[in-house]
């Protein structure tokens, strides 16, 4: 996989993690995203070769036409101001690079 430093690579089985999230969607990436923050090592597992779960696309061809299908989430709730997600966001230390409608 590759990350925004560049290829992550194979982790080394001698490490020690506190915590194993499975999956790198919006779920898995947020809760490893809060257990980080208050010190745990954590490691995210994704057996695709892209990140992001049910927030992506993916494409087929068929003959000779290619089809993108978007798998993202359907519904976001809660928004508003001291909603669920304004208030994960703003713990992560991020809630103020975005703007909730």
């Amino acid at each position: 996989m590759t990350g925004a430093d560049g290829d992550v690579g194979d982790v080394g089985t001698d490490e020690r993690w506190d915590v194993v999230v499975v999956g790198s969607g919006p779920g898995g990436l947020t809760a490893a995203a809060c257990l980080a923050t208050q010190g745990r090592r954590v490691l995210v597992l994704e057996r695709h070769d892209l990140a992001g779960g049910n927030a992506q696309v993916f494409r087929r061809h068929h003959q000779g036409a290619e089809y993108e299908f978007d798998v993202g989430l359907h519904y976001i709730g809660d928004c508003g101001a001291g909603g669920l997600f304004p208030s994960i966001f703003g713990a992560l230390g991020v809630g103020d690079r975005m703007a909730w409608r």
